[in-house]
């Protein structure tokens, strides 16, 4: 359970004896995502039980250390425990003084206060390049919430149901939407149970997959909430939605769709025809995808055959607009029916006239991907080269010392030296396995 979303107190029932429970207690609320600034942790003293003075000094030296260290010393914390699971009588309180005065308690504090500052450092740095991920991946994908949604919606249309549902709570809407998913069909109920409330323990499958799934939100969440679900480019449903679009782009060979999209920036009419370049390598596997497009002013009159391909700078630049345009959510207002039937009509023919670009464009590209897979396979076969020959030479280093080592043997000695000659024919075995691996896998990752 995420206690820290929903608790800052935390009342010890009873004290567990050893200190190190008695903290990870405390983490239960004391932990990342906690929203208050305080955390409270309780504990009940009775004055006339002879236990309790002696719990309330580990309570008190537990707090004493940490507040002097910054985190509790995990030496002296050890002692208390052993000081402790002895068990509680009139000698344990000084026995707890006794346990606190570690020698060299300075230095041991400092060796590992030394060692946090190491790992904390690590993690900045972490954090660092992680932030510096996230803005060149910001730039490269342009990921918005928003379009997220659009393309679930869409996903969820060619599935054969209805859109998602705007879902209001008591309190009014919350500044991250939240969605309701329509019916789905019953082969996407195990897809679905990412979707679901955590399953009881004792909860049969088929009753827990009764439940609807919960509500489901496009911006990351302020706090952990196991009452709503995160949906992000890399969750199940997502991943499924996503593989529907992909499939329709490999099922289609010819033109299946034409978009009108009005542009307030141009007065002309500009066609953008979209190819799929795909490689394979053997066996099929998928090699590189990329999309091929080309750019083509539309004109009205019928002698240039309606298209003109980069007939200027605004041209090449019709797919950045496109992005503008589509991401704006652009509607059809101010294009007549009658532009939308003229254009529909002809999208056949003008998507022909440009599919011999398409291919001249996407020969160059092919062209330009073959030459940087053969690279990177002659890179990738150097690499391996290079680990074999280094593991080679370990393996002689390791057989001309086992073969000096063979004569310190005794005699008598007969199971180590059968281990010793099993070790040593192995590593004769691998010898050989490297030279018929340096001659044969370079090849492969080359070939592949």
């Amino acid at each position: 359970m995420n206690l820290q979303g929903h608790c800052a107190d935390l009342f010890h029932f009873d004290i567990p004896w050893n200190p190190a429970r008695m903290e990870q207690r405390n983490g239960r609320i004391d932990r990342t995502l906690q929203t208050e600034p305080v955390v409270r942790c309780h504990y009940f003293f009775y004055q006339d039980r002879t236990e309790d003075p002696v719990l309330k000094k580990l309570v008190s030296k537990v707090d004493t250390i940490q507040r002097e260290l910054g985190s509790l010393s995990s030496i002296i914390l050890d002692r208390l425990g052993d000081v402790m699971d002895r068990g509680i009588d009139d000698k344990t309180g000084k026995a707890l003084d006794e346990a606190e005065k570690v020698e060299g308690r300075r230095e041991t504090a400092e060796a590992e206060l030394e060692s946090e500052r190491k790992e904390l450092k690590k993690l900045q740095r972490e954090i660092e390049d992680a932030g510096e991920i996230l803005n060149r991946s910001r730039k490269i994908m342009d990921f918005d919430p928003k379009m997220l949604r659009e393309i679930v919606e869409v996903g969820l249309e060619l599935s054969g149901v209805g859109p998602l549902k705007g879902v209001h709570t008591e309190n009014g809407d919350r500044p991250n939407p939240e969605y309701a998913l329509p019916e789905m069909p019953d082969s996407w109920q195990p897809t679905l149970d990412a979707l679901r409330p955590p399953r009881g323990r004792t909860e049969p499958e088929w009753e827990w997959r009764r439940k609807s799934p919960q509500p489901v939100v496009f911006k990351a969440l302020d706090r952990m909430d196991s009452s709503r679900v995160h949906l992000h480019l890399q969750h199940p449903f997502v991943q499924r939605i996503l593989s529907r679009f992909l499939a329709q782009g490999y099922s289609a060979q010819d033109l299946s769709r034409v978009t009108i999209v009005r542009n307030p920036e141009d007065a002309l009419v500009r066609v953008v025809a979209f190819g799929r370049l795909s490689l394979f390598g053997p066996g099929a596997v998928r090699l590189h995808d990329q999309l091929v497009s080309v750019a083509a002013r539309w004109l009205e009159t019928k002698d240039k055959g309606h298209l003109e391909p980069f007939a200027d700078r605004d041209d090449r630049k019709a797919l950045d607009m496109l992005d503008r345009l589509l991401q704006a959510s652009p509607s059809l207002d101010g294009v007549s029916a009658a532009v939308r039937e003229r254009l529909r009509a002809s999208a056949s023919e003008d998507f022909a006239a440009l599919w011999a670009h398409i291919k001249d464009e996407a020969d160059h590209l092919a062209h330009d991907v073959e030459g940087k897979l053969k690279a990177r396979g002659a890179h990738e076969a150097e690499l391996l080269t290079r680990i074999l020959e280094v593991q080679r030479e370990a393996i002689k280093r390791a057989i001309g010392g086992a073969e000096q080592l063979r004569l310190e043997f005794e005699a008598e000695d007969r199971f180590q030296k059968e281990q010793f000659e099993k070790d040593l024919e192995y590593m004769q075995g691998r010898l050989g396995g490297i030279d018929s691996e340096l001659e044969a896998e370079p090849k492969q990752i080359l070939e592949l």
